[in-house]
């Protein structure tokens, strides 16, 4: 969190750096609240004070995929089993395991995700689709997930009848 910047509003209503005392009560006001995926943002918002920068928000979504990317390319690589590297993969389906590794994590992809990580090897987007259900998230992210995976099927049934 001390490599988060914060800001709140003071007396003058001018923004001023949050103290990690600040930032931490925070994080412990929203820990508190109910979660599912049912909760959006706006939810969240009503219970908190701090604020960011939008160019702060932007360094901290692009900092996550750098972190995200790199992990993704260090599994799912020839030398794991995988047919292609994760950067020769179908777009949709890095698009697909991109999502699953914000919302997983990449040890909960590669040890509870074993059906679909075989599927993955063997270039079986049919049963990818099927095995990538996540517990937890909505049906329509689920759902979203499952389509991407569907058509990598869809452009390599199009490649094989064309």
């Amino acid at each position: 969190m001390a490599s988060v910047v914060m800001y709140k509003n003071n007396s003058n209503n001018t923004l001023v750096l949050a103290s990690l005392a600040e930032k931490q009560a925070e994080y412990d006001s929203i820990k508190k609240q109910p979660y599912g995926f049912s909760r959006n943002a706006n939810f969240y918002k009503l219970h908190t004070t701090l604020i960011m920068k939008d160019h702060d928000i932007v360094a901290q979504k692009e900092k996550h995929i750098l972190k995200f990317y790199s992990e993704l390319t260090k599994y799912y690589t020839t030398s794991n089993g995988f047919a292609k590297s994760f950067d020769l993969m179908p777009y949709s389906v890095q698009k697909a395991l991109l999502d699953m590794v914000f919302n997983l994590g990449i040890t909960k992809l590669r040890t509870q995700y074993v059906k679909m990580n075989n599927a993955i090897k063997k270039e079986d987007w049919i049963v990818a689709a099927v095995e990538s259900k996540r517990v937890g998230i909505s049906s329509s992210r689920n759902n979203y997930v499952s389509n991407l995976f569907l058509s990598a099927q869809k452009t390599v049934n199009h490649t094989l009848r064309g």
